[in-house]
């Protein structure tokens, strides 16, 4: 069996078994745009793994499935500031349309750029007429990538009690975000636009991650009261800060 069979199938196992704990668990509701991410990420890579790269057809997924792939990576990155920034509906507001402002520009910028260079950066390349589509689906990734950083940072830095499986799938999903965009880079850079042996170690990668989400997935319980529980002057004042960013951008939101 050719590598990227075997390495498609571990995603796709994976994927689906992310999917199926997610189901199991009643858990469905809370992460919608995640599910619709791991279909999305069991379909494509399912269809291209089982297809020949040397086939024509190959060749026409493959250009369908990149816009189809930054849209349903936008859909899931909106989903982690709702579920991130639940209590502060101002900084998930002004977060999402930072969000779409952002990929907006940096797509505009590789495109511009790209034109402007395209005799050094596409000349002689196979397939050189879908390198626009590639540059942009490079773009959207990596100011996700950007964005996806700025989120596990706030995980990181800021006591914001979520749950235990939204900790998980965020940061699950954030890695495996950042080692797509990273692909991506490394891929654009190759004389053919891509790297076998980056995408077989990037796709191992991938299904580790799906498997370790799948494995640490628990049902959710019940919150226990926490009357008596005072949270330390450092926690406060971090919570003070976030609270007083959301009142401002939730201020600025309304206008």
């Amino acid at each position: 069996m050719q590598p990227h069979l075997i390495t498609g199938f571990f995603i796709t196992t994976a994927a689906a078994l992310v999917a199926g704990r997610l189901f199991y668990f009643g858990l469905v509701r809370q992460f919608r745009s995640l599910v619709a991410w791991l279909a999305w990420v069991c379909l494509s890579t399912f269809s291209l793994a089982i297809i020949s790269p040397k086939t024509t057809l190959y060749f026409w997924l493959y250009v369908a499935a990149l816009p189809l792939d930054s849209i349903a990576g936008i859909i899931a990155v909106r989903e982690l500031f709702a579920l991130i920034f639940n209590a502060y509906p101002g900084i998930r507001t002004i977060g999402r349309w930072a969000m779409y402002g952002a990929t907006m520009i940096s797509l505009s910028v590789w495109l511009m750029s790209t034109k402007l260079f395209w005799s050094q950066t596409a000349s002689g390349r196979a397939h050189s007429h879908i390198y626009y589509l590639q540059v942009a689906h490079r773009s959207v990734t990596l100011s996700l990538a950007a964005i996806i950083l700025a989120l596990l940072f706030s995980i990181s830095r800021y006591p914001l009690h979520l749950g235990r499986n939204t900790y998980l799938s965020s940061s699950c999903f954030g890695v495996m975000f950042l080692s797509q965009a990273t692909q991506s880079l490394i891929d654009s850079l190759a004389p053919r636009l891509h790297n076998d042996a980056v995408d077989w170690a990037s796709n191992l990668f991938i299904a580790m991650c799906l498997l370790t989400w799948a494995t640490w997935l628990q049902p959710e319980t019940a919150p226990v009261p926490v009357s008596a529980t005072f949270a330390s002057p450092a926690e406060d004042h971090l919570l003070q800060q976030l609270a007083a960013l959301n009142q401002m951008l939730d201020r600025a939101a309304r206008r």
